[in-house]
Parts: structure tokens; sequence; C-alpha cells
């Protein structure tokens, strides 16, 4: 059984990886309006996430 507490830690982890999808997806549709190059980079930088969380995505996308 579990307690209320790592519930409640996953539901937290899930919405916080669904706001920075929708924060990469958007940042990933301005970084294509100006014409830049799409990296893990430039994606961190837009969205305001990790580089990493971005990099992960991004490979996520490109399968």
């Amino acid at each position: 059984m579990q307690t209320g507490a790592s519930l409640g830690g996953r539901k937290r982890g899930s919405r916080r990886r669904q706001e920075a999808e929708e924060k990469l997806t958007e940042a990933l549709r301005i970084l294509q309006v100006r014409g830049e190059r799409i990296t893990a980079t430039a994606l961190a930088r837009e969205a305001g996430v990790h580089r990493n969380t971005a990099a992960k995505w991004l490979k996520k996308m490109r399968k």
C-alpha cells in the first residue's frame, strides 16, 4: 500500500513533466518561427527548463 506522500509526489512529478512539455512545445514553435536551429540548449533557454530535460524531450520527439 502506498502512502499519501508518495502518491502525492507522483502526481506532482507528473504535473511538472506536463508543464515542462508544454513549455518545450511552445519554445519549439518560437524557434521554428525565428528560423533558429533546434538544439537542446536553445530549447532549454527559451522554455526555461534544464538542458537535460530539453535533450530528453527532443530525443523523444525525433523518434
